[in-house]
């Protein structure tokens, strides 16, 4: 522990003394990450700390906001034909790599036809053309308003550049790498990012510090400017007062998972009972000091307007309810209903969740068997095998409602539920052909109530986590995806 100390402190001291030195105009911004980049490529990249970094270098064609919806980018306009399935994208004519190169369609087609080799998720893709030197054509082998995601998420790299691009279009450029130490990047000037004014800082030091114990002492030290993912109850008050502290959920859907291909999950009367026996309000309160949203579906409110917020409570707790159900599908005290329950033994925090709930459930004669199981074997035996009966499972978030929402789906690689439900697959089919937003979100609120109304899982918490930050900094904002948009940031 002694040893531990000496060099988290040692670390701290190079930071603060590194940041002294660099610090005259408080122009530099100093973020904590703890993930070594394991790689500067953005073909190779998978870890979303690494992609959060270097969405400040590379830019898509199309741009998310707060609430998951699409707005232009590089290109300035697009258009979708033929029900979602050929779509035109307008570029920009301003757009200079940081290597001097301006953007053309050639950038476009090259990124979208290499990508194709390196992620199944363009295999939806059918072509790519360059129609002139600022319009691209896509077309698709099925219709899908979806894809629109994958296009804000895609980022344009040049052609010159081949299958190692390091050059992007963001407001900031890749400087340098030390590994252990720290990511540099600098303001590009020339972005067209920048058309409204520059933005505030000039650089940014993604500093590893790989111990959150390390990322609390910077940040109150003032060593570090800004941190995300802090569990809130690792904040003590004065950390509170001194610094700015914004909590917000994570988009993340906790639920326990029912396998509707065996007993006794394959009987809804059970999956109602189970969420009637749950005190949601008291298992937050139990697990997080009430920082988590309920969930009552099988997504996370993070995403706006595509959430239904309708299903609010659509199970209140009621454990007379849920005994009713259980007698109605032939359980009682003389033969309880038992089953055993997987969690994965590398998340403590499954575990405290399994034991709340086996707590919960006991109270209505339901017998929940905690087996805590290894990840690799939970991965491939339980959430891709489907071998079991329930799990504890984080399903994190992703930028689309159809993303979310076709995990329960026959169409998912995994289906891991077992869920089957004609309503819910064309709820699904509808969104991903409607042409307007109001008919997605109609489709996808559909999706939702069916999930709530079948009882597909006991959809439990999103859990808050804390973005810690110095208290004049002004402009995070918490993002379906993880992402730092310093360009948005300032100093008050």
């Amino acid at each position: 522990m002694r040893r531990f100390r000496v060099l988290l402190w040692g670390l701290l001291m190079v930071v603060s003394c590194r940041g002294g030195q660099e610090r005259a105009s408080d122009r530099l911004l100093r973020v904590a990450i703890t993930i070594e980049p394991e790689t500067t490529n953005p073909l190779q990249m998978t870890s979303a700390d690494v992609i959060a970094l270097f969405d400040n270098v590379f830019d898509a064609l199309l741009r998310y906001d707060v609430a998951g919806r699409v707005h232009p980018h590089l290109a300035k306009e697009w258009q979708a034909f033929e029900e979602n399935q050929r779509f035109l994208f307008h570029l920009r004519d301003d757009v200079i790599f940081h290597h001097g190169e301006l953007l053309t369609a050639k950038d476009v087609v090259h990124t979208y036809q290499t990508y194709a080799q390196y992620s199944s998720r363009f295999a939806l893709v059918e072509s790519v053309e360059a129609l002139d030197t600022h319009i691209v054509e896509i077309r698709l082998r099925e219709s899908s308003a979806d894809f629109l995601n994958l296009v804000a998420t895609t980022w344009i790299f040049s052609a010159s550049e081949g299958e190692n691009p390091h050059s992007g279009t963001g407001a900031y450029r890749f400087v340098r790498y030390d590994a252990g130490r720290v990511v540099r990047l600098e303001r590009f000037d020339d972005s067209f990012l920048h058309e409204a004014g520059l933005s505030y800082f000039e650089a940014v030091d993604f500093i590893i510090i790989k111990e959150s114990a390390g990322i609390l002492l910077g940040l109150r030290s003032g060593a570090i400017d800004l941190a995300v993912q802090i569990d809130p109850t690792s904040l003590d008050n004065q950390m509170v007062d001194a610094l700015q502290v914004i909590l917000t959920p994570q988009n993340l859907t906790v639920l326990l998972a029912m396998n509707h291909r065996v007993a006794p999950f394959n009987d809804k009367r059970v999956r109602q009972a189970l969420n009637h026996a749950i005190d949601k309000e008291r298992l937050i309160n139990l697990l997080f000091n009430g920082e988590a949203e309920r969930l009552d579906t099988g997504m996370s409110p993070v995403l706006g307007a595509f959430y239904h917020h309708g299903l609010a409570n659509f199970y209140p707790y009621n454990p007379e309810k849920a005994q009713e159900l259980l007698q109605a599908a032939g359980y009682h005290e003389q033969n309880p209903l038992r089953f055993r329950v997987h969690v994965p033994s590398n998340y403590a925090i499954h575990l405290r969740n399994a034991e709340i709930l086996a707590t919960q459930l006991s109270a209505v004669g339901v017998v929940m068997e905690i087996e805590a199981i290894e990840w690799a074997s939970w991965l491939s035996e339980v959430y891709q095998g489907g071998k079991y009966q329930a799990t504890i499972v984080g399903l994190t978030g992703k930028l689309s409602a159809y993303q979310q929402l076709v995990r329960y789906s026959q169409q998912s690689q995994t289906a891991f539920t077992g869920f089957t439900h004609q309503g819910f697959e064309e709820s699904l089919h509808r969104a991903l052909r409607s042409t307007s937003f109001e008919e997605e979100v109609v489709a996808y609120h559909e999706a939702q109530a069916i999930l709530a109304q079948e009882a597909v899982a006991l959809f439990l918490f999103d859990p808050w986590l804390a973005a810690v930050m110095r208290k004049d900094l002004r402009g995070w904002q918490m993002y379906p995806l993880r992402t730092f948009r310093v360009r948005e940031y300032s100093l008050a």
